[in-house]
């Protein structure tokens, strides 16, 4: 699996080591040492699946972008939904 680590801070940069060639992209609008600065500037096919680590405010956007776009993602804690948002994004993930 190919991953794209999201947010290259102190957390993404400890994620990208642990994949090591399984990360293929980074996206960060401040670190310049990233490959991209938003999402949509890396292509799809680049990737299977997103690691998030970025601020609990962008998390949820961040989360339906990839999903409707069928890649998998994994969320650096804490997450704190509503109950709606939830389902919302369950249905993307199905």
């Amino acid at each position: 699996m190919r991953y794209a680590v999201v947010g290259l801070g102190n957390i993404g940069g400890k994620r990208r080591a642990v994949l090591g060639d399984r990360c293929v992209a980074t996206v960060d609008p401040f670190n310049p040492a990233a490959d991209f600065r938003r999402p949509e500037d890396c292509p799809d096919e680049r990737y299977d699946a997103a690691i998030l680590a970025v601020p609990n405010d962008v998390k949820v956007r961040l989360m339906e972008y990839f999903l409707t776009r069928g890649k998998h993602v994994l969320v650096e804690k804490p997450l704190i939904l509503d109950a709606a948002t939830g389902e919302q994004l369950g249905r993307l993930a199905r």
